[in-house]
């Protein structure tokens, strides 16, 4: 049970709290309740709401996702593993069980007959507004005339641990250090969330320079808890490799997430397939599958990701010799054909590509021409959603096409035969793709050199001899209605 001392100080905490706007919430974890700091819970509380937690209340099954960060103070804890330091955000400042963390196999401590004075190592937010050099304590000696003591983190700390604030003797004395996610600990550990090693210990002591020191450092860790914006403007982009690309939002994240599956649905968030500071990354697992979805997320040091679903798609169509009805079951980033289409000018493969207007009954026709590209006197100058195409190819050809997924589509359908696409990554069946309200009698494409054809019967439903079932990612149709009417499809993203 908490004592009267803890009682008290989470009282005023709560009396500090009332009626201030909403505070991420930050633990001070500490072993004896006479050694909780007020001069640290007062620091605290006046950006974050603070709650005490008991050392020994902690146990396998404690959710510490709620909090920005932990707070530990000097005090040596029986058991010190209990606490997630290397696991959850933390901001240590206690000398006596770094070495039990893995950041250094002992601490060192320094004390002089004049007030200490610190000096700056490395400019980074927890050193924002600090002189080069500071005085770290008020005093040289305590009320019982005993010098004032900082510690710091020696040679002997992991390789990983770099100073921000060291002695003024050496450098390499880290009396504040950060501790970056996946940073190499010793005996092979390896943290996975940031920490600050805030060696300044005699806290009663602190200047005013001290104090914003441990301040910049818990705003450091509570932004590192939290959720990063997501890039822009990602695209992705195919010239015989994959190329993904993105604009750095403001904040910039530590890192960035890149996700690939072969399903959209079955994306594992556990496990990226790479991560990079770069604002680009190419697929070089790409090994010529079919169809192939990206997912790119910011993300910080400490482990959090923005939660964005933009999908980026790539897609493989295989053409034979000869025509064939298809159509792009994706918004490409430039949809001119010049562009979807990569082939030599002096010998392309795909000379001819015919489309149809909805509601029109010739064709527009675009043609290449050798050394210069694609040309049309009738304006058919790239690939529409939702439309049916057929191209013409003089040997077999891997039409590999990128863009983005569509999360919904509509098209207006006239009286008669209408060239449509699928615009689904995934295949449906017709009863799932055309409403039976709608005035759909006959969906028609072409299988090798022979036209395939499922027809609508009323109270019975769709019906095909031919094998017809549904609609395929990559496949040009005839819808043919009865009267004109919307064509509507919800597609899963």
């Amino acid at each position: 049970m908490i004592g009267k001392r803890a009682m008290l100080l989470a009282l005023m905490l709560l009396i500090f709290a009332t009626g201030a706007d909403a505070k991420q919430r930050v633990a001070y974890i500490y072993q004896s309740e006479r050694n909780i700091e007020p001069v640290i819970t007062a620091l605290l509380n006046e950006s974050f709401d603070l709650e005490l937690l008991a050392a020994d209340s902690i146990t396998a099954s404690t959710n510490f996702s709620g909090y920005a960060f932990i707070t530990i103070g000097d005090e040596r804890f029986t058991d010190p593993y209990k606490i997630p330091v290397n696991k959850f955000p933390a901001l240590v400042i206690n000398t006596y069980n770094v070495d039990e963390w893995k950041w250094v196999r002992s601490i060192t401590c320094t004390q002089q007959n004049f007030p200490i004075h610190l000096k700056v190592v490395s400019r980074n937010p927890l050193t924002e507004g600090m002189p080069d050099v500071f005085q770290a304590y008020t005093s040289a000696f305590d009320k019982n005339y005993i010098s004032i003591k900082a510690c710091y983190l020696s040679g002997d700390r992991a390789a990983g641990i770099n100073a921000t604030v060291s002695t003024l003797k050496n450098a390499n004395e880290a009396v504040i250090a950060v501790i970056g996610n996946g940073t190499r600990l010793l005996n092979k550990n390896v943290s996975t969330a940031p920490a600050v090693f805030f060696g300044a210990v005699e806290i009663d002591y602190w200047t005013e320079q001290t104090a914003t020191l441990f301040r910049n450092s818990a705003q450091w860790l509570a932004g590192s808890r939290a959720m990063p914006e997501p890039p822009a403007n990602t695209e992705i982009n195919y010239d015989n490799r994959i190329m993904l690309s993105w604009d750095h939002p403001e904040p910039r994240p530590d890192h960035y997430s890149i996700y690939v599956s072969d399903d959209p649905d079955s994306f594992n968030f556990t496990k990226p397939a790479a991560t990079t500071g770069n604002s680009y990354w190419e697929d070089n697992g790409y090994n010529n599958e079919s169809k192939r979805f990206y997912i790119v997320r910011s993300a910080t040091n400490s482990g959090r990701e923005d939660e964005n679903q933009n999908t980026l798609m790539l897609f493989r169509i295989h053409l034979r010799e000869g025509y064939n009805l298809i159509s792009i079951p994706l918004i490409p980033k430039d949809n001119s054909f010049d562009a979807v289409i990569l082939q030599e000018t002096q010998s392309p493969v795909v000379t001819q590509i015919m489309g149809r207007e909805i509601g029109q009954d010739s064709y527009l026709i675009a043609e290449f021409y050798q050394g210069m590209g694609w040309w049309s006197s009738d304006g058919l100058e790239g690939f529409q959603p939702g439309q049916g195409y057929w191209l013409k190819a003089s040997s077999d050809f891997n039409l590999t096409v990128v863009g983005y997924m569509q999360a919904s589509f509509s098209t207006s359908l006239a009286e008669g035969p209408n060239l449509v696409g699928w615009v689904s990554y995934r295949a449906r069946s017709i009863a799932d793709a055309i409403n039976q309200s709608m005035p759909i009698t006959q969906v028609m494409t072409r299988q090798q050199d022979n036209y395939i054809i499922a027809e609508f019967y009323p109270g019975v439903g769709w019906w095909s001899s031919d094998g017809l079932e549904g609609l395929e990612p990559g496949i040009g149709y005839w819808l043919i209605a009865s009267q004109p009417t919307e064509w509507t499809i919800t597609l899963k993203q």
